[in-house]
């Protein structure tokens, strides 16, 4: 490569490298945070912030799954990283006044960068077309692959995951190229680092075996190369993780997909040794192995493998199938084509459009290459995995995130070949043509990569802002329940709906029942889904649930709750409907649990007291926070077996509703009930007047008397005595 070439790229990679950090200057700090709107980025922000605070990886994490202490037992490598490169940075750096996230922040755009700069001279090591390298270069300015994937601050182990399985595959391309011994090493190294980043590799390499295998049937020459390459590297990979493993005992951990466990080296030792069977079978024999037994063979260890590892195959099948009711709902792990409704073709043609420009319809120029382009060399391993991750990101949209560098390697191979189909046929074209021609190609790719999410032109994601006030409110009115930075257990936990639960415990800094991790699920929908009011709050109060953090999103998802539970529980499923009125939840949330509202009368007026809710400029706030309380109880003397009532005028937001107890006097006159509410309070929109009124109802309204209550004796369930 020339000079002259040298900076070309350069350039092309400066303007990729400014575009991927574009985000940084269109968002501003929350509570001094970066408003990160991805909840797994959360998770791994508050890891880290935790970590930093108690001086090592954080090991166990009582702010995921409270009351229960989660375990941390991910592979270690990402978060050991993180927390390494920061010490080291500000103790080289000791004045450095940059937050800590906002170090570790530049290193998955920075990461996109560096894996398109990889793909560029891996092409150009087989193709050596620098023309063809710089439309790859230009095709990888950042589009929707990078934006799930390299977005600034989005710490998810996604990135580092992406680096690691496009080094495998670029090492193997070039093994496969030259046959370098040192190849196999750096496989292996790769191998290790991908295990020891994230649990889910085995299921990429099971995936690169089953690729491998339709080479061998199809009795590709190359196979030999590939299967000494994967053979090898796979274990050495696996060995160096069952040394770890050695010298730090895992957890037991019979799954591919929670936790990190002998499974996981097992599993990749013997696959790599099975690789590397095949690879000196396939020197030995090679072309003398008829078709018939290939596929006698393959059918025989398939059924092999289903018998040795039934569980992990049928893990495997429920998460590309979805079949777990929480994965479900999950937008991610959704197809962005609806197979169910090809009759609506237009819009599936435009969720393509939208994500990738026009590219993807011009994808045969990449299959099928016109004659007038210039032949390419070795890369067909690097478009079969091109065109695989695209397929799989058709199926799961998680998987677009593995595209990475393959999106710039497409779109760069769609514009070589349509370059040369748009090339003049018969003589030399002309100077002006050629300008106009370059012009207009160099404008394809940058006006194809302005689209969602990673625009310059547009603004970054919207927060849900009602999720955010009621998060900031948390932090802001509630006590410090402690064990943040200490890593005790805290004082109260917060129920919540699990898509909040990453946001509450780090912008928040309040421990929750449940994240989207699935960690928690049976014990938020236990009690979302309680049927009395008493069974909620006796519920709570065992659990130590402070707050109730209310959306939308949980009388939404009941159905969903109650699979989850009945799946917890190994029974049928109850008929539960999405915001059932029947259930103490949703009676709080739609009426604050007031007697009288909406015709509802409910029992446990007394426990629940609403702390705040969102401006309701609708019909209804879209955030409620309830606190759990022992609520004052009330004693006093009047005359025996007579009705009363003690109501409290409340304001939430723009709603003056009145607040009331009813009851009946005991045989001797005795007086005692509770109430949630303190008087004279305010403050989250929600406002109490100075005073409630007792009455009897047989008697006039002048005889009513008032007393005040204060939020203490509410909070500790104290005494209060009406007057005589």
């Amino acid at each position: 490569m020339t000079r002259r070439q040298v900076w070309i790229l350069a350039a092309l990679f400066l303007v990729q490298l400014v575009w991927a950090f574009n985000k940084v200057e269109l968002c501003h700090p929350w509570e001094g945070k970066f408003p990160m709107g991805d909840p797994d980025s959360v998770l791994y922000l508050r890891w880290f912030e935790q970590s930093l605070l108690q001086g090592r990886p954080l090991e166990t994490d009582r702010y995921m799954t409270f009351p229960d202490t989660f375990t941390v037992n991910f592979p270690p490598l990402y978060l050991w990283f993180l927390v390494k490169f920061t010490q080291l940075a500000f103790a080289i750096m000791p004045s450095l006044t940059s937050q800590p996230e906002l170090i570790i922040g530049i290193f998955p755009p920075l990461g996109g960068v560096i894996l398109s700069l990889f793909m560029v001279l891996t092409l150009w090591k087989l193709t050596r077309n620098f023309p063809f390298c710089c439309l790859v270069a230009l095709g990888s300015l950042p589009g929707f692959p990078q934006a799930l994937t390299n977005s600034f601050l989005g710490v998810d182990h996604h990135w580092l995951e992406n680096l690691w399985l496009w080094s495998w595959i670029f090492l193997c391309t070039r093994y496969v190229q030259s046959r370098a011994p040192e190849l196999k090493i750096l496989g292996g190294a790769v191998c290790a680092a991908f295990l020891a980043t994230w649990q889910g590799a085995p299921f990429f390499f099971g995936l690169f075996g089953a690729w491998m295998l339709v080479l061998w049937l199809a009795k590709k020459p190359e196979c030999e190369a590939i299967f000494e390459f994967s053979g090898s590297g796979m274990l050495v990979g696996g060995g160096v993780i069952a040394l770890y493993f050695l010298r730090y005992p895992p957890m037991v951990s019979g799954s591919i997909f929670d936790g990190f466990g002998w499974i996981h080296a097992s599993l990749v030792i013997l696959g790599g040794a099975f690789f590397f069977l095949m690879f000196q079978m396939e020197s030995r024999l090679g072309e003398k192995i008829p078709t018939s037994l290939r596929f006698a063979m393959l059918g025989a260890g398939s059924v092999l493998i289903a018998l040795v590892f039934p569980k992990t195959l049928q893990e495997g099948g429920m998460f590309l199938a979805r079949t777990d009711p929480i994965l479900a709902t999950v937008q991610e792990m959704g197809s962005i084509l609806n197979v169910s409704g090809w009759g609506m073709i237009d819009s599936h043609l435009l969720r393509i459009f939208e994500r990738f420009g026009l590219y993807p319809f011009f994808l045969l120029l990449a299959v099928f290459p016109n004659d007038r382009s210039p032949k390419l060399p070795n890369i067909w391993i690097l478009v079969h995995w091109a065109f695989i991750t695209m397929g799989l990101g058709l199926v799961q949209t998680r998987f677009f995130r593995w595209m990475g560098p393959a999106n710039g390697l497409l779109l760069g191979l769609v514009l070589f070949h349509l370059f040369h189909v748009l090339k003049p046929i018969g003589g030399s074209p002309t100077s002006g043509w050629k300008a106009g021609r370059t012009a207009a190609l160099l404008a394809i790719p940058v006006l194809l990569s302005l689209h969602l999410n990673f625009s310059t032109l547009l603004q970054p994601n919207p927060l849900v802002p009602y999720v955010f006030e009621g998060i900031q409110w948390l932090r802001e009115h509630t006590p410090d329940p402690g064990g943040y930075a200490d890593g005790s257990m805290p004082a109260y936990g917060v129920l919540n709906f699990w898509d909040e639960g990453n946001f509450i415990a780090y912008y928040g800094q309040r421990p929750t029942v449940a994240a989207n991790t699935q960690r928690g699920v049976a014990t938020m929908s236990r009690l979302f889904l309680s049927l009395k009011p008493d069974d909620l709050y006796t519920q709570c109060r065992k659990a130590n649930i402070r707050f109730l953090f209310l959306t939308p999103d949980v009388l939404e998802s009941l159905k969903v709750m109650e699979a989850v539970l009945a799946r917890e529980e190994g029974r049928a499923p109850r008929p539960v409907e999405n915001a059932s009125p029947t259930l103490p939840i949703a009676q709080l949330f739609d009426s604050f649990g007031l007697q009288g509202r909406e015709n509802i009368a409910w029992e446990g007026v007394s426990r629940f007291r609403c702390r705040f809710l969102t401006s309701n400029k609708k019909s209804r706030a879209l955030t409620k926070i309830f606190e759990v309380v022992e609520g004052a109880e009330i004693l006093g003397q009047g005359p025996p077996e007579v009705a009363y009532t003690a109501r409290l005028w409340i304001t939430f937001g723009a709603m003056h509703l009145p607040y009331q107890v009813t009851g009946k006097t005991g045989p001797a006159g005795e007086i005692r009930f509770r109430v949630a509410y303190p008087t004279g309070d305010h403050g989250g929109r929600v406002h109490t007047e100075d005073h409630y009124e007792f009455r009897f109802l047989e008697q006039a309204a002048s005889a009513a008397v008032t007393f005040k209550v204060t939020p203490e004796e509410v909070e500790m369930g104290k005494c209060v005595f009406l007057p005589q």
